[in-house]
């Protein structure tokens, strides 16, 4: 169909979406596409369940999962075990990528990163604020964008453990998997 309100895409070109939430497309897209390639980012559970739930989404479909603890590691539960089925189907394609290694060593996993991918490396990589400055960022987390990458997310669910307790059930295949023990 020829709809000018469509970008068109090239060969060889990139399409970014960076919705934790789309996980769940990931079987689909690896079977349109069979050549494609994803960045798995992923983050301990529990700092992840713990963040979802404390943050003020806006209320939507998706969003209705994270208004109790019970429901918000339920919620991460299915979308993880998703995840995981597509990354032990198509291991060739996908690059998973730790928080935790990624803020202790951003060049390290940036250029691993362009490695996989195929992409040449930019020093300008690094000032990704500076990019982010002049752009609209349509994120809840866009505030943060235009920081430097925060080091204080790590382990937050310490300070919580003893309320995760009863989720960490539903938790543990995903602890287990990207070995956050």
């Amino acid at each position: 169909r020829d709809d000018e309100s469509i970008p068109r895409r090239h060969a060889g070109s990139v399409f970014v979406d960076k919705l934790p939430l789309n996980t769940i497309f990931m079987p689909l897209v690896t079977r349109l596409f069979p050549q494609s390639r994803f960045i798995f980012a992923v983050q301990a559970p529990r700092d992840v369940v713990l963040s979802c739930f404390m943050r003020a989404f806006g209320l939507s479909e998706a969003m209705r999962n994270f208004l109790s603890l019970e429901n918000t590691a339920d919620f991460y539960r299915a979308v993880m075990q998703i995840g995981i089925d597509s990354i032990q189907q198509s291991q060739q394609a996908v690059y998973l990528m730790r928080y935790e290694t990624l803020i202790e060593d951003l060049e390290g996993e940036a250029r691993r990163l362009c490695s996989f991918l195929g992409l040449e490396w930019d020093d300008a990589m690094l000032k990704f604020q500076e990019t982010a400055r002049k752009r609209r960022i349509n994120t809840p987390s866009y505030h943060q964008v235009v920081k430097p990458i925060c080091k204080a997310a790590r382990e937050r669910w310490r300070n919580d453990e003893r309320y995760l307790q009863p989720v960490l059930p539903q938790l543990r295949a995903a602890i287990d998997y990207f070995g956050y023990q």
